[in-house]
């Protein structure tokens, strides 16, 4: 018995040293996790703290009437229709130029039709709209078919006009003249309405 006890022993002593890691192992060579310390973990939090704080500043801040007339501008007005009695071909090229956003070739286009008493009120309107989308915008431009459209019929389009008209105003830096639309837009039933409220308050005193 002391003898075969003796032979088990040794086998379980020498199972036992088979299944120990050796030098070269990945269990021997596996190294602990990285502790950073806390000094550096305080300042990227503080750091992160911080982006955080500037963010929410910003944030915060309400657009510039500048900024608020820029995302105004870049939203474009309706694409023209062709009404009846209105299929002249350089007409229906111009629409096309301007659903295509080019609004250059739209001018060099319709200055034939816009001649004396010859255009439409929707013509008039839309090559105001041509120059103040083109690059660079010819703001005079804009509010002088603006203008010629109003002559024409102050109903059909003077909502638009007014509210376009407002924001050369600003581009301008004619603050008193755009406050005037500003605030008859904001108290009428004027579809711009909710946009005119807020660039109204941002406009210098």
């Amino acid at each position: 018995f002391s003898m075969e006890k003796e032979r088990l022993t040794q086998q379980v002593g020498n199972w036992m040293e088979a299944k120990a890691p050796s030098e070269d192992s990945p269990a021997s060579k596996a190294k602990p996790p990285r502790s950073y310390p806390l000094s550096i973990v305080a300042a990227l939090a503080a750091a992160i703290a911080l982006l955080y704080l500037i963010w929410l500043f910003f944030l915060q801040q309400p657009p510039t009437p500048t900024q608020q007339v820029q995302q105004h501008m870049a939203l474009y007005h309706a694409d023209p229709i062709i009404l009846r009695g209105q299929q002249a071909e350089k007409w229906q090229q111009a629409i096309q130029l301007y659903k295509y956003r080019d609004f250059e070739q739209m001018i060099t286009t319709m200055r034939p039709i816009v001649i004396g008493p010859i255009a439409s009120l929707e013509q008039l309107f839309y090559i105001g709209f041509a120059h103040l989308y083109a690059s660079p915008p010819a703001l005079d431009s804009t509010l002088h078919y603006f203008a010629r459209s109003t002559q024409r019929d102050s109903v059909t389009y003077q909502e638009d006009i007014d509210w376009y008209t407002s924001l050369i105003y600003i581009k301008q830096g004619k603050i008193e003249q755009a406050r005037t639309l500003l605030t008859t837009i904001s108290t009428s039933t004027s579809p711009y309405q909710e946009r005119a409220a807020p660039l109204l308050q941002s406009l210098p005193n």
